[in-house]
Order: structure tokens, then C-alpha cells, then sequence
């Protein structure tokens, strides 16, 4: 098992190929059509991304709160 370069214990992240830290700077809510969608945009070193989906699925995300983006190769 692969482990952490800092620590050198294994971690959630070594899962992973590629790991980001970043930070959420907005998020709005719409009811277009009838159906709420919360859109929450977040900056990770200047690399944006723009989730949108049932409110309910991010309650738990708000302005200023710091998250983890992590994605595996599946092919």
C-alpha cells in the first residue's frame, strides 16, 4: 500500500491519482422550471468547478468552507 510522502502513513487520498484542496466562494439557489438546484462554485488554485444539484445533496456546503476534490483513473 502506498503511503504519505509527509507522514508516512497511509491516507484516504492515496486512493487517488490526483487530489485538489480548494475553497467554496459561491453558492445560489434557483427554481427554474419548478425545480430547486443549488449551484455551488468552488476555486482550487484558480481551477474552477461548478456543481449543480438537489439542494438537499449540499446543505452541508457553505461560502468559505474548505474541500477536498479526488479523482481516480478508471480505463
Amino acid at each position: 500500500m502506498p503511503t504519505s510522502k509527509q507522514s508516512g502513513k497511509e491516507t484516504f487520498a492515496d486512493a487517488f491519482e490526483y487530489v485538489m484542496y480548494g475553497k467554496v466562494f459561491k453558492k445560489e439557489d434557483d427554481n427554474a422550471g419548478g425545480i430547486q438546484k443549488t449551484t455551488v462554485t468552488a476555486s482550487f488554485g484558480g481551477l474552477l468547478m461548478r456543481i449543480k444539484a438537489d439542494p438537499k445533496n449540499l446543505q452541508e456546503v457553505d461560502i468559505d468552507k474548505r474541500m477536498y476534490v479526488l479523482i481516480r483513473k478508471i480505463a
